[in-house]
Order: C-alpha cells, then structure tokens, then sequence
C-alpha cells in the first residue's frame, strides 16, 4: 500500500545526499523503474487472484502460493533490468557518463530499495 511512495521518497533522499540533479533523465529512470514495480505487483497479484478463484487453498496460502510461484521469475526480470538497461549506462566514460550516471544510479538505488522491501516484506511475514 506504501510501496510506491516509499520507494519514491527514498530514492530521492538518496538523490539529495549523492547530489544527483532531479531532471528528465533521472526522472524517466525513476518512471521505468517504478513501472516494472508496478508490473511485478501485477503480476503476483493475479497469480493470487487465481488460487483464490480455484477455491483448492485458503486466503493466506493463495497469497503465499502465489507469490511463490512467481518470486523467482520477478527476481529475474528485476536482475535483467539492472543490468541490461542500467549497467551500460553506470559504465560511459567521459562527460556522457558523468551526464548518464544520475539514471544509472537512481535505477539502481529504486531496483535495490524494491528487493530491500520484498525481502524485508517477506522474511517480517514468515513468506
């Protein structure tokens, strides 16, 4: 319910301390990073939604079934865009890379706070 504000706040924090300027790059990094939290939710949620409609399990094991199912396959699509939208750009030399390096840093910084919060999610709920 938090989740995305959350995230968003500190992301920007860590924005703030690092010094990264807030402009357009740097907020589409933010964007794609929080559509793909966005779409891992969705994800999990349906893959809930249908043990739920199967009617074979309870709430709480639909919930902890469905996020299962679907943990290792959100971890990989996560890992995927660290390092095949982000990691190039954190690696530019020169002044393309000191311009390149807020979006790689603040997708890294949302990406990571994203697992941080699932895994601390998790390990707080006994999933």
């Amino acid at each position: 319910m938090f989740l995305l504000p959350l995230v968003t706040a500190i992301v920007l924090l860590f924005m703030k301390m690092d010094a990264i300027p807030l402009h357009q790059i740097s907020i589409a990094s933010l964007i794609i990073s929080l559509s793909l939290l966005v779409a891992n939710g969705i994800v999990a949620n349906d893959n809930m939604y249908l043990y739920l409609q199967q009617g074979k399990t309870g709430e709480k094991e639909a919930i902890i079934r469905g996020v299962q199912d679907v943990s290792i396959p959100i971890l990989t699509s996560t890992l995927t865009t660290h390092l095949h939208r982000f990691l190039p750009l954190a690696m530019m030399q020169g002044s393309a890379g000191n311009f390149a390096s807020a979006p790689s840093s603040t997708g890294f910084r949302i990406l990571n706070s994203i697992l941080f919060y699932g895994a601390y999610r998790g390990t707080c709920n006994g999933t």
